[in-house]
């Protein structure tokens, strides 16, 4: 099974196998983003499938975070046996491959991040590598209002009088640390300053969210002395209005239950499951190719 790069992302594929293929897409719309599928390349976008056969594209966003899509992923029908047995041997050759053939040099971070993978190829997964942080479930925002320059500004009007709205600032860096129930690098979430909302209290930062490249909605947390007050809401659709892209999305874990309440509660979809998984780069290029191998 090859993998090949494309420099060109097959957007109009993509946009066929919506809404599973969201994190993929909205990765693929970031020039950062660097877009490999197991089919070559062709100049008008991949508006019809390649080919009868299973394929999978992998939007790679950084040194250590991948998102793959299977097109098995969109069927409407329950898949057979078969099915998953060949969707999964094609995602994890793909992987395979990237790591050996793609991939940056392991450095410092010799653990690569595949994430939002559909639960369909869960059991598959997991007999080669450990899942990262349990079932999460998938939210998408609901459709955006027509006129979306004044829902912003209704979505900052419903703040209390005394507080402030706008970006995380490059000093609440710290703090955003601290408090994101998933760890992000400094240097990351430096990054995304320019994709963030936070609220402030006297200049005191008491509530933060950030969207990343993929379009979810993420590292959402409210101080404890001022919750029950609608920031979470309030910051959940600022996010999702500033930031539409194609859609925006979130992952929420299924332990979560406030969170996944909320989502409920101010209208987002509930869909599909996904998980994360920790993929040992060094034990893959220890290996001969074909070799499965997982672990951290």
């Amino acid at each position: 099974m090859p993998l090949y790069h494309h420099p060109r992302p097959p957007t109009a594929l993509l946009s066929s196998f919506l809404p599973n293929s969201l994190p993929v897409l909205n990765a693929a719309l970031s020039p950062s983003t660097l877009i490999y599928a197991s089919f070559p390349p062709r100049d008008d976008g991949l508006a019809t499938s390649p080919s009868d056969l299973p394929w999978v594209i992998i939007a790679s966003l950084g040194t250590d975070q991948l998102r793959p899509v299977c097109s098995l992923e969109a069927s409407a029908h329950q898949l057979s046996d078969t099915e998953v047995q060949d969707g999964l041997a094609i995602l994890l050759s793909c992987i395979d491959i990237y790591c050996r053939d793609f991939a940056p040099p392991i450095g410092e971070r010799p653990t690569l991040r595949v994430g939002a993978v559909n639960r369909i190829w869960y059991d598959g997964f997991v007999k080669l590598y450990p899942c990262l942080d349990g079932i999460n479930f998938v939210y998408l925002a609901p459709p955006l209002p027509a006129d979306l320059k004044d829902s912003v500004r209704d979505a900052d009007d419903a703040l209390p009088e005394r507080m402030e709205f706008g970006p995380v600032r490059e000093q609440d860096i710290p703090e955003v640390v601290r408090t994101s129930g998933v760890p992000h690098s400094p240097a990351y979430l430096s990054s995304r300053l320019g994709h963030s909302s936070a609220v402030f209290d006297q200049q005191q930062l008491v509530a933060h969210c950030f969207s990343h490249r993929d379009g979810s909605v993420g590292t959402l947390h409210v101080a404890p002395s001022h919750r029950r007050l609608g920031l979470a809401r309030f910051l959940v659709r600022a996010r999702a209005l500033q930031e539409p892209g194609l859609g925006a999305l979130a992952y929420v874990n299924e332990r979560n239950a406030a969170s996944r309440a909320l989502m409920r509660k101010i209208g987002w979809t509930e869909g599909w499951q996904c998980c994360w998984f920790g993929v040992n780069r060094a034990c893959i290029e220890a290996q001969q190719p074909g070799e499965s191998v997982g672990g951290l």
